[in-house]
């Protein structure tokens, strides 16, 4: 039993009992069986916390804590188990539980959907409306809104921070250092809203066409909900982090097609078995870029567990030079370093070029009786089109701003044989 002097929220001082008990899994037999065979018996770790952790509290504890070598396991756990950290909650008197064995964070996504792991649900609202019409030719087209708002996602907020000042000034720098203390909770929220199109024609008389087109907005706090710290930790930053999605493109056109050339169809001859059963087929798209952030020099600010971001002037926007290696994405100019406060502009403010791509394939087929041999030439990206991805944001980089990064890859040709039987 630990008496410490703690001090609470209104600045009072206390006196706590704090009562530690330590367990090692009756598995220490086996690990250890040369040197404890003979000389120790184990029991069941809930059995024993049972019979000590009342002989803990009369001896005065205010709390009493457990440290097992022990873990979690899914479902239900047998006496004289490994994991038994599930079970040892279940016993009276037990105010916290420090464990590891399993190799994951806890609370956090490892240990989600654990039975008997209470951690709080988020929620997903989607709602959707559409109209779709019929047209000649075999066409149909839909129209609609498609919204959902996520409310209590999870994410890491990084409590060891400093506004300003150094590693010194971190908050609880005395008690942990320069080190990370990551509080992982269900406070994320994020919202999507977009209208979708759509076009469709079955395959008929040798056609298919397949298309969409989406123009969305998706913001967020963080990207990869559950596994993510947010980019700023300090409360009086916080609110920034609610900005646009990392994956967030608000134009996206789509359209496939699969055509089978209509000559000479049922012509026999040398020339018709040359030009007919062709198929061509093709996906194409374009696509808006992507938001990225600038970040700024923390020299002089020095906050820690944040995202010091650069400063910019006047109204500026993509395309300032030709996307590529050689033009300057956005003006250069413009931005500045943030000096001894913090940046000005925000997560996720600037976006990346656009880019549109042409996947193509031609088929040529050979019916013999029941069975059907298909040559096939697959190409991605067919017209080898640069497709550039956002920019080197590092202020002092001789190429901020220059796009050295390809967002697709250049064009692949693929040849196969299909036999079908």
């Amino acid at each position: 039993v630990l008496e410490r002097r703690v001090t609470d929220e209104a600045g009072a001082s206390h006196t706590l009992k704090i009562g530690v008990i330590g367990f090692v899994p009756p598995q220490i037999m086996m690990w250890d069986k040369q040197q404890l065979e003979g000389r120790l018996t184990v029991r069941d770790i809930q059995a024993t916390a049972r019979r000590l952790v009342p002989q803990v509290r009369a001896a005065g504890a205010d709390l009493v804590v457990l440290i097992p070598h022990s873990g979690f396991e899914r479902g239900e756990t047998p006496q004289f188990a490994e994991n038994s950290v599930a079970r040892l909650a279940e016993v009276p008197g037990v105010d916290a539980i420090l464990f590891g064995h399993s190799h994951g964070e806890f609370p956090g996504a490892f240990f989600a959907r654990y039975p008997k792991v209470d951690i709080d649900r988020g929620t997903i609202d989607s709602w959707n409306v559409f109209v779709e019409r019929r047209l000649p030719l075999d066409l149909a087209i839909s129209a609609g809104y498609v919204g959902t708002a996520t409310r209590g996602g999870y994410a890491d907020i990084n409590q060891n921070y400093a506004e300003s000042g150094g590693n010194g000034a971190r908050r609880f720098f005395t008690q942990a250092g320069n080190a990370n203390i990551l509080d992982w909770g269900s406070f994320a929220i994020a919202n999507y809203h977009s209208l979708q199109m759509a076009l469709n024609r079955p395959f008929k008389n040798g056609l298919l066409l397949k298309g969409a087109y989406t123009w969305s907005k998706a913001l967020n706090q963080v990207d990869d909900d559950g596994r993510a710290v947010v980019s700023w930790s300090q409360p009086s930053q916080f609110d920034r982090n609610y900005a646009y999605a990392g994956y967030d493109r608000p134009h996206m056109v789509q359209l496939g097609f699969v055509y089978e050339l209509p000559f000479a169809r049922e012509a026999s001859g040398v020339l018709p078995m040359l030009i007919k059963n062709w198929q061509i087929n093709g996906i194409g798209s374009w696509l808006s870029g992507t938001p990225f952030s600038v970040g700024g020099d923390n020299g002089l600010l020095q906050q820690q567990g944040g995202l010091q971001t650069a400063n910019v002037s006047g109204e500026i926007s993509g395309g300032f030079g030709e996307a590529g290696p050689d033009d300057r994405w956005y003006d250069p100019s413009a931005f500045s370093q943030p000096g001894n406060a913090w940046g000005n502009s925000g997560r996720n403010a600037f976006r990346g070029p656009s880019n549109w791509n042409l996947d193509f394939s031609l088929f040529r087929a050979f019916p013999i009786g029941r069975y059907r041999v298909e040559l096939r030439a697959e190409s991605s990206n067919v017209f080898n089109h640069a497709q550039w991805g956002n920019p080197i944001t590092g202020l002092t980089d001789p190429n901020f701003m220059r796009i050295r990064a390809l967002a697709r890859n250049p064009r692949t040709v693929q040849l196969g044989l299909r036999f079908q039987f």
